[in-house]
């Protein structure tokens, strides 16, 4: 699915579900330092190329055309802890290399800074169940989580 972010919400705190509150303390908070900026790889394939806002798609897609690719689903991180004292997570998912697993972003972007990405903890249905969760609660696939200082 495509989502494009609705740029009247873009800086509005989204306050997590309890689900997602227990799935940032778990797994989310705890990795943070884990998560790395991933270089931008642009690629096509005949008349295809991968489309801006649709990662997910863009990336299933690109496993099928290349062999050495599987999919990464997770998080791209934006770290407002420092300005506004949340973290704000947003879906994403990237490519990996079987054969060098380098980590590599195929979709294209208008971001004027690269956010670290974050490998999502969780299966592929689990994932997507809750992306819709947050499509069908806030209109877009990220939520916003207050975290205290150090940590």
């Amino acid at each position: 699915m495509c989502v494009m972010p609705d740029t009247d919400v873009l800086n509005l705190y989204l306050p997590p579900s309890d689900f997602a509150t227990r799935y940032a303390a778990e797994y989310l908070v705890p990795n943070l330092h884990l998560a790395k900026v991933v270089p931008f790889r642009k690629v096509a394939s005949g008349t295809w190329v991968p489309k801006q806002y649709c990662c997910h798609d863009n990336v299933h897609r690109w496993t099928k055309l290349d062999q050495d690719a599987l999919q990464v689903l997770g998080w791209l991180v934006i770290d407002h802890r420092s300005t506004m004292g949340f973290v704000r997570f947003m879906m994403h998912s990237v490519a990996v290399s079987i054969a060098t697993d380098e980590h590599y972003d195929i979709t294209p972007t208008d971001a004027e800074g690269k956010y670290p990405f974050l490998p999502g903890g969780l299966d592929g249905d689990r994932y997507f169940e809750f992306e819709k969760q947050l499509i069908d609660v806030y209109g877009v696939s990220r939520f916003d989580v207050l975290v205290r200082c150090g940590q």
